[in-house]
């Protein structure tokens, strides 16, 4: 993405990104309602458009928080992140107010247009988002700092005396060394940011585990999968505001909660299927508890490691390497996501 941004400016660039992304999810959409009663197969290539959109948009976003607003654009992280997540509660929304029950229901159609007109005015949002004053300026400096990258890349070592000769005379030695940057490879930035790629992946496997295995909790209670999916949205929003209440200190910190977070896990799949273990009256509340514990951390956790791995980066390298290294993060995330849906298919496999 960065070499394109380099070609084309970053506006046109995310411009052009966010214009895919939207067009994706909004044909996906629209596909659900011309082939409703198409089959299996065309409704899961309907959701993979909506896939592809949502994932595009998702990265290109958390690119644009790396490098808009301040310190690091840690707050913009916690909100576009917690956003994700709180898309879920507008779908039950509009379900609830349009009277929408099932696939094949009255007001299907209905259903449909409100989400139609949700994204459009999402797009339209997503394109003021980019003529905002500061986001503009933000993408004029980074503009500035790749042209200037690559001019100073251009200079062999022979000659390095001459990257004076692209500053002003009464620049500082520290100035002269913060511009001497350098463009991190694929390999380097997986090497410094290997720590919270691990955490994403052992914070989100589990998380995506036992989001998929609601259904499967022995109980006697026909809406307790509806209420944990809920439960488990609400958290883990909860948990993605909660940073910029307590932000997350150091990777180690992260690291530590992550690992413990393992046992509320494992209580979850014991209570699922052994209920009767704690009293029965107890083992659906006791579900929808450790629910909302692993999902509210997992939110945190996941927030956290996209505001900390900029300091992972060596300063010399942080500022031409953050658009880049969200973009890694998000394959990380992505990854983990693949990675908790086949473990439960694997798990189910074995009727476990």
């Amino acid at each position: 993405d960065q070499h394109y941004d380099k070609i084309y400016q970053s506006r046109r660039a995310f411009f052009f990104r966010g214009l895919v992304g939207f067009s994706l999810s909004l044909l996906g959409t629209i596909f659900i309602e011309i082939s409703r009663n198409s089959g299996l197969a065309s409704l899961c290539g309907d959701a993979l458009l909506q896939g592809f959109g949502g994932a595009i948009l998702f990265g290109t976003l958390n690119q644009m928080a790396a490098f808009t607003g301040r310190g690091n654009g840690q707050r913009l992280k916690a909100i576009i992140l917690a956003g994700v997540q709180s898309s879920a509660l507008v779908v039950l929304g509009v379900g609830l107010t349009s009277g929408f029950k099932s696939h094949n229901g009255e007001r299907f159609s209905r259903f449909l247009l409100s989400i139609i007109v949700i994204e459009t005015v999402c797009f339209v949002a997503f394109l003021r988002l980019l003529g905002a004053p500061s986001v503009a300026a933000s993408m004029v400096r980074r503009d500035s700092s790749l042209i200037q990258l690559d001019q100073l890349l251009n200079i062999s070592d022979r000659n390095v005396k001459e990257v004076h000769l692209l500053i002003d005379d009464e620049t500082t030695n520290e100035q002269v060394a913060q511009l001497q940057v350098t463009e991190l490879s694929l390999r380097e930035l997986l090497k410094y940011s290997k720590a919270c790629c691990w955490i994403l992946i052992i914070t989100l496997i589990p998380s995506f585990l036992v989001g998929s295995w609601f259904t499967r909790v022995l109980t006697d209670w026909i809406s307790l999968a509806q209420i944990l999916f809920y439960v488990r949205i609400f958290s883990d929003f909860t948990g993605r505001l909660a940073t910029i209440v307590v932000p997350s200190k150091s990777m180690t910190s992260l690291a530590w909660i992550a690992t413990l977070r393992l046992v509320p896990v494992v209580l979850f799949f014991l209570n699922s299927k052994y209920p009767n273990s704690l009293s029965h009256d107890y083992a659906d509340g006791f579900s929808i508890f450790l629910v909302g514990i692993i999902a509210f951390l997992s939110g945190y956790l996941v927030t956290g490691c996209f505001q900390l791995a900029p300091k992972s980066l060596p300063w010399e390298f942080r500022s031409s390497n953050l658009s880049k290294q969200a973009s890694v993060l998000t394959v990380a995330f992505s990854f983990a996501a693949v990675g908790g849906l086949v473990s439960s298919l694997i798990l189910i496999s074995f009727d476990l």
